[in-house]
């Protein structure tokens, strides 16, 4: 990008600047195109009194491609504030952005077809890490494609390439294999039986030279619990092993299809001066009036997204996947693990790091040692994944077991029901962003499994790596699994944590807002390094209500429990006496993190197991950040706490 202090964009357009042209032109062209009023070129000096322009090359909303973006706007009070997106390949390659295409508005068409089968074909070609060595992996049922229909074989004894698809079931069930027809299905499915999705996803995979496909619904029985627990323990290898996954990312239900036509409603706009195999401006988005403002928006849209991609199966599905093909809501897009394509361009895999990320092979290529792996899971994979939808909430750990599966075996950690032990007392340190859901009543209390809604992490002063100070010990750690599934769901589960802990007094209400904890142990501590008390705002993981435990001395101890499964809250006392009720809980600190001048401690908040007085649940969490400068005083301040509170040991169920 060239700084001209002082001149104009023009001023550099005249003098030869290639993207002094390019700003030029686009804004001419905007001007124009959207009747915007006449206006002076913008000048590249910060102290100009008419426009001000942000240039900057970004990577698109949700991964989408990158986009340079130049916005102006004029001062507030003329009221205007317009921003355009433009994508460019210049012949002389000076920027890093590609030419649009034509967009195909018809995914059944021949053109559509050999588009696909060029990716395909590049990426056996030239991938090597896409082409790689199976480990010999086939299903224990496929679909076999012949002309009209599908038979299902079984245990198919030489390595055949196959297509996965990954869809949405949707509120009408599609046809479904079961322990009654599984002899017919073999006998063969004619193709006008199966839904509109299950059809174009056979046609597609017969016309790109695909002999057998796998569909969920119709290779696994679906009345026997026991044979959906086996098939459900390879969805690594399923997917992982497909010749090509295809994701009927549009699509809403098995009835919808994902061949119909598109509309091409992302016109796109010729630059005078510039020629159609270099620039082209395309308007993607809607214009919005915000209060006197006009505001033209060009934003990148979700363009190969749709309702698939809101579905946490589906996550691990695109995760484990070496090719993927999605085909969205606006366009078709190829992802593998070198490269990203799509009707609109192509990308190398240097430009969408960000999103290939998420493909486990490139992921595991760029982070490797362990302690960077727990830190991704907490950072990215818990959040990605719990803030997606499930039909069943008991497919929460089951759901993810393949990408659970794929980290184990990478960096051959212990997992636990959506945590890891060698990472545990960071891995502890989660919250629910949505209060009002109900514990799930098949993951213990202590994994953000047992919560509905999004679970998230704090960002620990930006930092990926981010290196705390424990304490608390992890005695003892272990789950059962409830399946041969050993990544799938537990039956129980349990944490023992033995640290610094203290009695604190908890405040509900009924509003799901964040609770209030005060504790004067620990407000003891905090008092000799800072005038501050523990009045830390509690995370609740559910709502929380009042509850009498009794103890093995025969006296009862007024605590708080979670909101059990099914359960609602009007059941529980009248609302305005439960309101502003006090309990006693127990705080237990896991672990400090530092950048030399202030610490952040997370805590965990229990409450006695009503069952069994001796365990606890987990209720929530408290994040108390304090400035503390100098490594010395923060040195301190973990000897005080060890000197001060209680050293306990918890057993958390």
């Amino acid at each position: 990008m060239h700084d001209h202090p002082k001149a104009s964009w023009k001023s550099g357009q005249a003098a030869g600047c290639d993207f002094c042209n390019l700003v030029t032109l686009v804004i001419q062209h905007a001007s124009t195109q959207h009747r915007l009023k006449s206006i002076d070129m913008p000048t590249f000096n910060e102290h100009g009194d008419k426009i001000d322009t942000n240039i900057s090359v970004w990577w698109g909303r949700k991964f989408d491609r990158f986009v340079l973006t130049i916005g102006y706007f004029t001062p507030i009070k003329k009221g205007e504030n317009t921003t355009y997106t433009i994508t460019a390949c210049p012949e002389k390659k000076t920027w890093l952005l590609e030419a649009q295409s034509a967009k195909l508005t018809d995914r059944s068409s021949p053109a559509a077809i050999n588009l696909i089968q060029w990716w395909l074909e590049d990426c056996k070609k030239r991938h090597t890490s896409c082409t790689r060595a199976t480990d010999g992996f086939m299903p224990s049922r496929l679909l076999k494609i012949s002309d009209g229909m599908v038979k299902l074989e079984l245990d198919i004894q030489t390595t055949e390439p196959y297509v996965a698809l990954s869809h949405c079931w949707g509120p009408t069930k599609p046809i479904k294999l079961l322990e009654n027809n599984l002899q017919a299905f073999q006998q063969g499915i004619s193709e006008t039986n199966l839904p509109r999705t299950f059809r174009e996803a056979v046609k597609t995979s017969q016309r790109l030279g695909y002999e057998y496909i796998w569909i969920d619904s119709l290779c696994i029985i679906q009345d026997s619990d026991l044979d959906w627990k086996q098939q459900s323990s390879f969805m690594a290898s399923v997917y992982g092993n497909a010749a090509l996954v295809l994701a009927a990312s549009s699509s809403r239900s098995s009835e919808d299809g994902f061949l119909r036509r598109t509309k091409d409603n992302s016109a796109l706009d010729h630059l005078p001066g510039i020629t159609e195999t270099c620039i082209k401006l395309r308007r993607r988005g809607r214009s919005r009036r915000i209060e006197r403002s006009v505001q033209l928006r060009l934003e990148i849209l979700r363009s190969h997204r749709g309702p698939l991609d809101d579905r946490a199966w589906a996550y691990q599905e695109e995760a484990v996947a070496k090719r993927y093909l999605s085909f969205g809501n606006l366009e078709m897009m190829w992802c593998c693990t070198e490269a990203i394509h799509s009707e609109f361009g192509s990308h190398s895999s240097q430009h969408v790091e960000a999103y290939m990320r998420m493909k486990l092979t490139t992921l595991f290529t760029s982070i490797t040692d362990p302690r960077s792996l727990g830190t991704y899971w907490r950072r990215t994979i818990v959040f990605m994944y719990s803030c997606r939808k499930l039909t069943y909430q008991c497919d929460i750990l089951v759901a993810l077991s393949a990408i659970a599966q794929a980290f184990h075996f990478k960096a051959n950690l212990t997992y636990l029901a959506g945590l890891w032990k060698e990472d545990l007392l960071r891995g502890l340190s989660w919250y629910n962003k949505r209060r009002s859901a109900s514990q799930q009543q098949y993951c213990p209390s202590w994994s953000w499994t047992s919560v509905g809604g999004t679970s998230q992490y704090y960002d620990y002063f930006g930092s990926l790596n981010d290196d705390s100070e424990p304490c608390a010990v992890v005695v003892q750690a272990g789950t059962s699994p409830a399946t041969t599934n050993i990544f799938g769901p537990v039956s129980d589960g349990l944490v023992v944590l033995r640290g610094p802990s203290a009695m604190a007094t908890l405040k509900l209400n009924t509003t799901g807002e964040i609770l209030q904890a005060t504790s004067e142990t620990f407000n003891g501590v905090w008092s000799q390094f800072y005038k501050l008390s523990l009045q830390g705002g509690v995370y609740q993981d559910t709502p929380l209500v009042k509850t009498s435990v009794l103890l093995r001395d025969g006296t009862r101890e007024i605590s708080a429990r979670r909101l059990a499964f099914g359960e609602s809250i009007q059941a529980q006392d009248d609302l305005q006496t439960l309101e502003n009720q006090t309990t006693n809980v127990w705080i237990l600190p896991l672990h400090f993190v530092s950048d030399g001048s202030e610490i952040r401690l997370q805590i965990l908040v229990l409450g006695r197991d009503e069952m069994d007085p001796d365990r606890f649940q987990r209720l929530g969490l408290i994040s108390q950040r304090v400035r503390i400068e100098g490594k010395d005083k923060i040195d301190t301040f973990h000897k005080v706490m060890q000197r001060e509170m209680v050293c306990r040991e918890f057993t958390i169920v």
